[in-house]
């Protein structure tokens, strides 16, 4: 025992020394086994990865397809609607309003005493009608490739005043350039819609747009004093304006609320515009 002691002392450091050497080419061999396991998985991970950013793009790709043909058709309809409206129940209450007329002039003549019945019939019949031919034209708006977006959203504060009654105004700045006619439509119809939304769900009373134009945007500015509008309500009315925004690779921007007043810009890119004709 002592001699394996005394061995022990004296050949401690040889010991020492190939434990150390023998513990350090294991742990080598641990790295060099793990380093390649560990590439082969990154470079697995990696390839799932551009798989799935190929897939996604795919997918972003069929959604945008499935977004325009969603806003072709819906466009497709406001306008069938529209032009429903306007030449088959308009014309109808133009006949009704017209005969009805007749038949008061008559009970007047004959001093009927039914003959202010005959003319409020009259007056209601007509105010129907100038509804219907204000829902008519803002389902089938003016001929925008014709007249331009600056018009065609006068009108439509002139149909939302005389139908809600709330003030409406539209500022179009010195030099706004001529956009394209798809562009004009969707920035038509963003406004419109923006429009509804604030009247049905945030309670405004005042709104005003601001068309404007800089080197490199055209903007759409909607200003109005209800309720804030949150774009992360997740609304199909909200799904619906950011699907329109991305027909035209426009983005929205909120400006913060100044007092009562809210605003909400729409920028359109500069690519998306025409030069002066």
């Amino acid at each position: 025992m002592y001699h394996s002691l005394l061995l022990s002392f004296i050949f401690a450091d040889l010991v020492i020394y190939y434990q150390d050497r023998a513990i350090g080419s294991l742990i080598a061999v641990v790295v060099v086994l793990l380093t390649g396991t560990l590439r082969e998985k990154l470079d697995a991970i990696k390839a799932t990865n551009q798989s799935l950013d190929l897939l996604v793009a795919e997918r972003n790709a069929e959604l945008d397809g499935l977004a325009s043909k969603l806003i072709a058709d819906y466009e497709n309809t406001r306008i069938s609607l529209g032009q429903e409206l306007h030449d088959g129940i308009g014309q109808q209450l133009t006949g009704i309003k017209l005969f009805c007329t007749s038949l008061a002039d008559r009970l007047h003549a004959g001093q009927n005493p039914n003959v202010s019945m005959a003319y409020s019939l009259v007056e209601g019949i007509t105010q129907t009608h100038n509804q219907v031919r204000l829902i008519a034209r803002m389902l089938f708006p003016i001929q925008i490739s014709r007249v331009g977006l600056f018009p065609a959203l006068n009108e439509l504060a002139s149909c939302i005043q005389d139908m809600h009654h709330v003030e409406f105004s539209v500022t179009e700045p010195n030099a706004l350039p001529k956009l394209t006619e798809h562009t004009s439509l969707q920035l038509y119809r963003i406004c419109q819609e923006t429009t509804n939304y604030a009247l049905d769900h945030l309670e405004a009373k005042q709104i005003r747009v601001r068309l404007s134009a800089s080197t490199n945007t055209c903007t759409l500015e909607f200003q109005h004093n209800g309720l804030p509008l949150r774009f992360e309500d997740n609304s199909n009315a909200l799904r619906l304006l950011d699907y329109r925004l991305r027909q035209i690779s426009g983005t929205i921007t909120k400006i913060p609320r100044l007092k009562t007043e809210e605003t909400t810009v729409f920028s359109i890119p500069n690519p998306e515009m025409e030069p002066f004709s």
